[in-house]
């Protein structure tokens, strides 16, 4: 695909699923887009396996365990790691800002992600899914914010130190009648 100088923006979803598409050309000016929008372009993977335009991770297809995302990414975007049965240990450089919805989710055998900055924004169902995550309360914790809440007893106690509730963390937790903050 060859995209003119009069393109403003991609919209979610635009070419997700296109499984055959193998390359994009991209105007020299700044573009809006959507961290949909080449989500399912397995052609349009690197040799590393991400799928990086406009600065932003839209998907992976690597096989490796330990994954560095590249330097200069601003974005994980929607879905980008989804479902992904091989990665273990996730590095996010200093340039990653936003994490975005779903970007690790149902990612059964993370455990391990080392953020560069604490300032990274982490969209609602980020991690959803990925246990292997939790810390010892069962809790995904990231710089003083509680993302996801994995215990499913009455009564929850959350830990000293917590600044903010993401949206959704205690989204899995059916049994919980009372949380002791």
């Amino acid at each position: 695909v060859v995209f003119g100088e009069k393109l403003g923006e991609i919209g979610a979803d635009a070419f997700a699923g296109c499984k055959n598409l193998c390359s994009v050309e991209l105007p020299e000016h700044p573009v809006l887009y959507s961290p949909r929008a080449f989500r399912g372009c397995p052609k349009l993977a690197d040799e590393k396996g991400f799928v990086l335009m406009l600065r932003c991770i839209f998907g992976y297809y690597g096989k490796e365990k330990v994954v560095t995302i590249p330097e200069g990414t601003r974005m994980i975007g929607y879905g980008a790691f989804r479902d992904n049965k091989t990665i273990e240990e996730v590095f996010l450089p200093e340039s990653v800002v936003v994490i975005d919805k779903e970007a690790f989710a149902e990612c059964p055998n993370l455990k391990k992600v080392h953020f560069s900055r604490q300032e990274t924004k982490i969209q609602p169902g980020a991690f959803r899914g990925c246990k292997k995550l939790l810390d010892e309360n069962g809790m995904v914790l990231v710089g003083g914010t509680l993302y996801y809440c994995f215990k499913d007893e009455e009564t929850v106690v959350l830990p000293d130190g917590i600044k903010e509730i993401a949206a959704g963390a205690f989204g899995c937790c059916e049994n919980i009648r009372s949380i002791v903050i």
